[in-house]
């Protein structure tokens, strides 16, 4: 990544790099996130990207490394880098996906809370081993967060798979 170590400002470079962030990534889910035969889904690739952009700082309406995220604009974002069109908003993003119990969670899975109001209104993409990443808030970064933090527990909405998660990124196969 790269973290911003001359004196330019936030706003010029969103990558700067938060003093809590933990950049060692977990080992369970990269054991889990490729097929049986090694093979490289949709979901794999959302993880990858969203794994890429820990550090990127929130932007409300954000969607882009530019100008950062803010929840639903990385889930978006990283999605739409695996060839998959998202709908822009959290509670557009749940009604999208197909629900899946806490039991059934796979990475890939965008987990759904309500944080201000009763209905839909934050987004983050499940890596597996109790972990999500997600961008949270202003003043904030793209981070990894445990689902079974108190916090998280008490807002959580539901899950959701998006459709054609599991499907195979037949470029990244070398079918010569």
């Amino acid at each position: 990544m790269d973290f911003n170590t001359d004196n330019t400002t936030q706003a010029e470079n969103t990558r700067t790099a938060p003093t809590h962030l933990n950049a060692k990534l977990p080992e369970t889910p990269l054991k889990s996130l490729a097929g049986n035969n090694g093979d490289r889904t949709a979901a794999t690739e959302a993880i990858i990207q969203a794994m890429s952009q820990l550090g990127t700082a929130y932007q409300w309406g954000g969607a882009s490394v530019g100008k950062g995220f803010d929840c639903s604009g990385l889930t978006s974002y990283v999605y739409q880098q695996a060839d998959i069109n998202l709908p822009r908003t959290a509670r557009d993003q749940y009604a999208f996906t197909a629900r899946v119990g806490k039991s059934q969670l796979k990475p890939g899975d965008l987990l759904f809370f309500k944080i201000r109001s009763r209905k839909i209104d934050h987004v983050g993409i499940y890596i597996g081993n109790d972990r999500f990443i997600h961008a949270p808030r202003k003043g904030e970064h793209v981070q990894y967060a445990k689902l079974n933090d108190a916090y998280w527990r008490r807002h959580f909405a539901g899950a959701g798979r998006v459709p054609g998660a599991s499907k195979l990124n037949l470029a990244d196969l070398d079918l010569q």
